[in-house]
């Protein structure tokens, strides 16, 4: 298992920002560029898709709970 440092991780956020479902071509390079698997730098995206895919969920559910108190 290998963790991600904050500068890798800004690298990856950044990466992330400009596309959710990079190519295998720029995950290869990310990993070599940060020294990491080709393996983490793919469950990296995977997860960071997942989180934000929570947290879409966990705010439209919020407001609609709300709107139900109202």
């Amino acid at each position: 298992r290998h963790r991600i440092t904050s500068v890798q991780r800004v690298r990856l956020l950044d990466t992330y920002r400009r596309t959710r479902f990079p190519s295998r071509r720029l995950q290869t390079a990310l990993a070599e560029e940060l020294g990491l698997p080709l393996r983490s730098v793919q469950i990296w995206f995977q997860n960071q898709r997942q989180l934000n895919k929570t947290a879409a969920t966990t705010t439209t559910s919020d407001i609609a709970n709300e709107n139900e108190v109202q």
